[in-house]
């Protein structure tokens, strides 16, 4: 039963982000218009949909066991507010859709009392987060959801330090690449302020963190700690990556479309949805089996 309901914690908190970052303000209504409309009612319709159904089996179970009624309800009125967005709404409702979902999305934890086995699984749920956050970023590339990567470089970071003391030397190691690959991110940031030669600098940056980061992963799908569950996770991640130099690739190309981009980032953001949720999960379980085993 605890993993179901942590299954449907991370499914619900997912949809709940995606959904939240569809309805940012969009100051460049022009570029919206024109490339970022189709895949943002993709997302806005897989965060309904997907939050919808963790919604429904969470109140179809006994009543003891159903969470408060006051989370459900703020749950549902956001994900009902970004579904209505669909259809012309006026725009300070889906401000309001964001407001309520960023309210739901910090309650859920102690609504659905969720408790980890160990503070490493916290950190993956907090990594998982945060890529939500980098890499929808490339779904829709405007000034919100630009600050809210950077939001997410942050608490990645601060997820990969909690998770580290719950890994043994491969773990570790993959840990502290992606930590690198977060700090050439960061930097690669900071130059593209820079005309000319900090673009330059940004993209040799950006290229090394990538490897960095693909390298990490590899070391974590020999990660014991990780158990066969979370190692595969971990090459679920990989494949994400893949998907992303594709689409990367893609982009330095002007005839291909800005929309085919935006739905390879999507199909990556769910291999990583379902990475780490993998990884979170072999977490739990080995640190259940090492319970265990000290009784």
């Amino acid at each position: 039963m605890e993993r179901v309901k942590r299954n449907l914690f991370l499914q619900l908190q997912f949809s709940m982000l995606l959904a939240a970052l569809t309805v940012l303000p969009v100051f460049d209504w022009v570029g919206a218009l024109v490339g970022l409309i189709y895949p943002i009612i993709v997302c806005k319709v897989i965060g309904v949909m997907w939050g919808g159904l963790a919604l429904y089996r969470l109140y179809d179970v006994p009543a003891t066991k159903r969470p408060p009624v006051a989370f459900l309800v703020t749950a549902a009125l956001g994900l009902l507010f970004v579904f209505l967005s669909l259809f012309g709404i006026p725009v300070w409702i889906e401000y309001l859709a964001l407001i309520i979902l960023i309210i739901a999305i910090s309650m859920a934890r102690s609504s659905l009392r969720i408790k980890w086995n160990t503070p490493g699984t916290q950190g993956a749920y907090f990594v998982l987060l945060a890529i939500v956050l980098n890499i929808f970023n490339m779904v829709a590339d405007t000034p919100c959801t630009q600050v809210a990567a950077l939001a997410g470089l942050v608490l990645y970071w601060i997820g990969l330090g909690k998770m580290k003391p719950s890994l043994d030397a491969d773990g570790i190691k993959g840990v502290v690449k992606l930590r690198i690959a977060i700090v050439l991110s960061l930097a690669a940031v900071i130059l593209d302020f820079i005309p000319w030669i900090g673009h330059i600098l940004t993209a040799v940056l950006l290229a090394m963190s990538f490897v960095v980061c693909f390298m990490g992963y590899a070391d974590m799908t020999r990660s014991v700690a990780l158990g066969s569950e979370g190692r595969g996770g971990a090459s679920n991640l990989r494949a994400s990556m893949v998907l992303l130099l594709i689409a990367a690739i893609l982009a330095i190309f002007p005839f291909f479309s800005g929309a085919i981009i935006a739905f390879l980032a999507i199909v990556a953001l769910w291999l990583v949805y379902l990475g780490w949720c993998r990884i979170l999960e072999g977490m739990e379980t080995m640190a259940g089996y090492y319970k265990e085993e000290k009784r």
